[in-house]
């Protein structure tokens, strides 16, 4: 069966055996990695697979599979068991039938980025990178490069048929100039001409040379400029919180905050779902609605939710075509464009850190925003508006909400981040944000 008989046969399965709602999407993936260590190209591996994602509703009822066998035996016993698994789940109080197509989708998003992968372009740009980390000051370079291709076609119970293809490009490059002297940074885009590999290459091997030597650093509450792998990671996290899902069931920061300021008149975050160069663009949500851009964060005032029909209909409030069947969740994630250079953002901090990286961030509280995360590579004292030098051993142990409100400008150069905190990509630059808690980590 081709792709199109396929969701379609689901569909028509699925209604007979007593499904009100059924999605039926399948995506088809080429991927490449190419992971390199010692200065050197040391893992290459390939896939090529196809998956069928099955979700149906009975009513309030829900269930939802994938299968990698697409056999006529192997779908025609997943989309049963599915539908059985829906009948003898619990009822949810989210729930809103799929919205009633055809629908009208944009063009120029059937096709986002390449029409192709390039392979032999691959091993070029990890070279590109290797080589200017080293010249930029690191004497070891480590990293990855992932370029995918997804084909998805997917078709609803509402009459909604759609598909698209896209390509992704994710490089991220960790320079080391010793044991204790790191720097990261990473890029993503749809286009491989769009992956400037030198300059990646460069802020990582600039920020190791930077770290030698670090000294014991202090607790305390700092000013700080945010570089953007960190300001990314924190964004994200705000803008996971504004999922009506995560509002709904009281685990975000952001409950009954809906037209509040939240945030210093600076900043403006957006879901940007069709962007020819970001990785999460789609021209449908995954129940079939066209989507589109739409502000998030308005000049510092939370503007709204990310909806699907299901959250949006409890909560009366306009559908963001975020679906999520489940879950609704962002595209691709814009911060506006300040006016300071990195420099400057630097020199408006008298007594402050500059962080460049984190990882594991967690809550203690995800309703009050409570939370911490460990910073990693170049971390840098700054004392009358310039670099005093490296420090190591902190943590940033502070709170969303507390963290919004401190932000005070931004920075002008934005880049695409993607990688392993960062899941949807981000479109940043550096911050400064005033009043922030680092402790010493106990173990």
């Amino acid at each position: 069966m081709s792709t199109r008989e396929i969701v379609s046969r689901v569909i028509k399965l699925a209604k007979r055996e007593g499904a009100t709602d059924a999605v039926a999407r399948i995506e088809e993936l080429e991927w490449y990695m190419l992971r390199f260590s010692n200065n050197s190209l040391t893992v290459t591996k390939s896939l090529l697979e196809k998956e069928l994602q099955i979700f149906v509703c009975i009513n309030g009822k829900k269930a939802s599979c994938s299968i990698m066998n697409l056999s006529e035996e192997a779908i025609k016993e997943a989309t049963i068991k599915t539908v059985r698994l829906a009948k003898s789940s619990r009822e949810s109080d989210l729930y809103a039938p799929l919205p009633k197509g055809p629908f009208k989708y944009d063009k120029k998003f059937k096709k986002i980025g390449d029409e192709n992968i390039d392979v032999e372009k691959l091993p070029t740009l990890v070279k590109t990178s290797i080589e200017s980390a080293l010249s930029s000051g690191a004497s070891r370079v480590a990293g990855s490069l992932i370029a995918q291709k997804v084909k998805v076609l997917q078709e609803t119970s509402g009459n909604a048929r759609s598909e698209f293809e896209s390509t992704m490009y994710n490089l991220s490059v960790r320079a080391f100039a010793d044991s204790d002297a790191t720097g990261q940074f990473a890029a993503t885009s749809t286009f491989v001409s769009k992956m400037d590999a030198e300059k990646v290459g460069r802020m990582a091997g600039e920020v190791a040379k930077m770290a030698k030597d670090p000294k014991p650093a202090e607790a305390g509450v700092y000013d700080v400029v945010f570089g953007p792998m960190t300001f990314a990671d924190l964004i994200e996290e705000v803008v996971d919180a504004s999922s009506a899902f995560s509002v709904d069931s009281k685990t975000s920061f952001l409950v009954d905050k809906l037209n509040e300021k939240i945030s210093s008149k600076e900043v403006t975050i957006e879901d940007d779902p069709l962007n020819q160069e970001a990785p999460g663009s789609s021209p449908f949500d995954q129940e079939g609605l066209p989507t589109f851009r739409k502000k998030i964060i308005d000049s510092g005032v939370l503007s709204t939710y990310l909806h699907n029909s299901a959250t949006s209909k409890k909560m009366n409030q306009k559908n963001t075509a975020n679906a999520g069947l489940i879950r609704p969740f962002p595209f691709n994630v814009v911060v506006s464009e300040g006016s300071k250079s990195l420099d400057e953002l630097i020199s408006s901090i008298d007594n402050g850190l500059y962080v460049t990286n984190n990882w594991y961030l967690r809550y203690t509280n995800s309703l009050t925003g409570d939370f911490s995360t460990i910073l990693r590579d170049g971390l840098f004292r700054i004392r009358n508006g310039s670099i005093e030098g490296p420090i190591k051993g902190l943590r940033l142990s502070d709170n969303m909400l507390n963290f919004l409100k401190n932000i005070e400008e931004l920075g002008r150069e934005r880049y695409w981040i993607k990688w392993w905190e960062v899941d949807v990509p981000v479109l940043t630059g550096a911050a400064l944000v005033r009043q922030m808690k680092f402790t010493k980590p106990t173990i």
